[in-house]
């Protein structure tokens, strides 16, 4: 976790100030083990000079406040080294309520050197190294001096606390000093660090590196400032070829892990100019670093100029603070990006991370959710869109009683087969959003094809004409019918959308082989059926090609278009073990070829042709329960013309009734499935509780989905036709007894 792998030590503080948790590094730099640290509160750690500081700096912490000081540690820690504490408040709904981060600082603040056992017993903890410490009044005057700094000005400390912090000051550095100071007083949470001129006591100039910072008296009332002093004078020139070659070794670890980074980097100075990009930052944004070194930004991306990135980099530089943010960046990267803003004096730094990956993984979880919403919708849809269709079915009988009209009877009979589609159609969409299979068949495809190519001349505009090819070997095709024919109209309709001049639509099926040496390795090689939907359309771009079966991706205007067309075919056909190639060039028009495995050889059972004799009744007496008014009263019409007596019921709560006064009556039930009071289940259940053996006939939609499944002793699928409903009641009326 983050917290055990940060490279500080973090201390967890409760709001007692006790250590619940200390990360690994914590342990090491304090010298005690994690276990020992829990428990402890932090200012017992510390030395009892600085118990009252310790626990105003917390307090105020506690508060709501940042905090950071140097004390040293006490007895048990690692000895006479000194710790610089950041005491950050957890604005989190978590149990700590401090993070305090512990860094080592002694070699800072201290040059350390070897101190003989009387030497280190002589003097106190700001004694021990060559550092001189000035403590300062909030007004500038000297409360205490170390004897370094007193060595380092030629004074002894009575005359350090008679003189000020400006007299001890080289007078052209007086006005720059009483302005750092003043900030340092302003600023309770950082530290100032500086180099100033003294003035020694003979009269000499002594160069020093300065590190001021504001800090609480005891008991926490007054402050004081605390400045860390060091001759930077000595041995200075000696010193620097060894700090050029230290820098220059820093220098160098530092480009190397720039360059190996994962996230691209790169610096910008203040005048908008490349001065550095790493190698990731060339492979992400696609350019050479010699082409950008030197070159302003807005110049070498002026596509980025009023973008949200541009806004952003010119807040960090001006609020002087870190801005992160998410960006799409658009040609020639065309990608997303976490993109880190860290301004400095000399300009800006920038680190980007692709989230390509991570945005496409989320637009898909996104979509995956839509469509599981869709699904939830079609399902609650299904049983009113069932209750739609059913009349129209039903009518059908009635319609065809008397009737000797060639024409009206084919009529009769497409209104009759569109009808049973969409109910076919209805329980497609179910079984998808239940991810259920579906029974497949012989299908003839020259029959479908034909089929579409009748819907294309009777509905698309008179421009298109449709031509259909089969070759003999690609006639049979073993698959879902439906689905089928959702497939090749879903193109049939793209087509027509790519042809708003007219043209040419051409469906054809062919048989083709695909060799393994030649199938990518997400397919399989082998025989296949190639349904081809051809059109002489404006094609598809190279851009739009790679989302054309996203779900939800569209090009028409809103309000045109769903974007499911195309991502339903893909998944169908994949459903079917094929896939669907694209050949496309923009102008001259688009071919879709959906190859489907190649597994039937015989022609599917031709339809039967509607029987002019159905089974009637013999007076039987049927309780119709269904609440649907309008499907109930053509059943009625239906059962009636059929030979039944009719009972009704509109719902489960009714049926109880009728079978409660007139049960003994009541020859076999029809109940529906589903209905707002007492559905059949709860029926059924009713009626086998008072030990009824009447035989039962079930009407669903969604017979697969009932829990637990109904034990009716015939059910029919809804809608139904006259003929389905007539032969289940024949069965269950007509059957032989047991043992008969």
């Amino acid at each position: 976790m983050l917290f055990d792998a940060y490279p500080d030590g973090v201390l967890a503080l409760d709001d007692d100030g006790r250590v619940l948790a200390a990360n690994p590094a914590a342990a090491e730099v304090l010298g005690r083990r994690e276990a020992a640290l829990r428990g402890q509160q932090l200012a017992a750690l510390m030395p009892s000079s600085a118990l009252l500081c310790v626990r105003h700096e917390l307090a105020l912490a506690l508060a709501g406040q940042r905090r950071r000081f140097v004390c040293d540690f006490a007895e048990g820690a690692v000895s006479q080294r000194a710790y610089e504490l950041t005491l950050a408040p957890v604005d989190d709904e978590v149990d700590a309520a401090v993070l305090a981060v512990v860094r080592d600082v002694t070699a800072v603040v201290r040059e350390p050197r070897a101190l003989d056992g009387r030497e280190a017993a002589s003097r106190g903890p700001g004694d021990v190294a060559r550092i001189g410490i000035l403590v300062t009044a909030s007004d500038g005057t000297p409360i205490s001096a170390n004897p370094a700094f007193c060595d380092l000005l030629g004074y002894d400390e009575a005359d350090v606390r008679a003189s000020s912090l400006l007299a001890l000051t080289h007078p052209d550095d007086r006005a720059a000093v009483a302005r750092r100071y003043e900030q340092v007083r302003r600023d309770e949470q950082a530290a100032r660090h500086f180099e100033q001129r003294y003035l020694h006591r003979d009269g000499s100039t002594v160069l020093a590196r300065v590190s001021a910072s504001r800090v609480h008296g005891a008991k926490g009332a007054a402050t004081a400032t605390v400045t860390v002093v060091e001759d930077a004078s000595e041995g200075k020139a000696a010193q620097a070829p060894a700090a050029q070659a230290a820098a220059a070794q820093v220098a160098t670890r530092l480009m190397a892990a720039l360059e190996t980074m994962t996230d691209a980097f790169y610096v910008l100075d203040d005048a908008w100019c490349f001065t550095y990009v790493n190698a990731r930052g060339e492979q992400l944004l696609r350019r050479d670093r010699a082409s950008l070194l030197g070159h302003r930004v807005w110049e070498a991306f002026p596509e980025t100029v009023d973008s949200p990135l541009y806004l952003a980099y010119h807040r960090a530089v001006a609020q002087r603070a870190t801005v992160v943010l998410e960006a799409y960046h658009h040609e020639p990267t065309d990608r997303w990006f976490e993109v880190s803003a860290y301004p400095s004096d000399g300009g800006l730094a920038v680190c980007f991370r692709d989230l390509s990956e991570r945005r496409w993984v989320e637009e898909r979880l996104r979509q995956a959710q839509r469509l599981e919403s869709l699904g939830t919708l079609a399902g609650g849809m299904a049983h009113d869109l069932d209750n739609v269709l059913a009349p129209i079915v039903a009518s059908i009988g009635l319609l065809r009683e008397g009737e000797r009209d060639e024409r009206r009877l084919e009529l009769l009979t497409t209104i009759e087969d569109s009808a049973l589609r969409g109910a076919d159609m209805v329980q497609q969409v179910l079984s998808l959003a239940r991810g259920s299979e579906r029974d497949h068949e012989c299908v003839d495809v020259g029959t479908l094809l034909e089929e579409i190519a009748r819907i294309v001349r009777e509905t698309f505009p008179r421009g298109i004409r449709c031509t259909t090819v089969v070759e003999p070997a690609a006639r049979h095709l073993e698959a879902d019918g439906t689905q089928l024919h959702q497939v090749l109209l879903n193109l049939a309709v793209n087509a027509r959308d790519a042809m708003a001049d007219g043209g040419h639509l051409r469906l054809s099926a062919r048989r083709v082989t695909l060799e393994a040496d030649a199938v990518p390795a997400h397919r399989v090689a082998g025989d296949y059926v190639r349904l081809d939907v051809t059109d002489e359309g404006t094609g598809i771009t190279e851009g739009d090609l790679a989302r054309a079966f996203d779900p939800f991706f569209t090009t028409k205007p809103p309000g045109q278009g769903t974007g499911l067309g195309l991502s339903t075919a893909e998944v169908l056909v994949r459903n079917h073990g094929g896939f669907i190639d694209v050949d496309t060039v923009p102008g001259h028009g688009t071919t879709f070829k959906v190859h489907l495995p190649a597994s039937c050889s015989s022609p599917s059972t031709p339809r039967q042709p509607e029987r002019t004799q159905l089974p009637l009744g013999q007076g039987e007496v049927t309780l119709l329960v269904e609440d649907e008014a309008a499907l109930r009263d053509l059943t009625r019409q239906m059962l009636i013309a059929s030979g039944y007596g009719v009972l009704e019921a509109a719902d489960g709560e009714e049926a109880v009734e009728v079978l409660t006064e007139h049960g003994q009556d009541v020859d076999v039930v029809i109940v529906d499935a589903v209905m707002p009071r007492r559905d059949g289940p709860s029926l059924l259940a009713w009626m086998r509780s008072r030990g009824s053996t009447l035989p039962v006939v079930l009407a669903s939609g969604r017979l697969g989905e009932l829990d637990p499944p109904l034990e009716a002793d015939a059910h029919v699928p809804k809608p139904y036709t006259a003929a389905m409903l007539l032969d289940a009641l024949d069965a269950v009326l007509r059957r032989p007894s047991p043992g008969a």
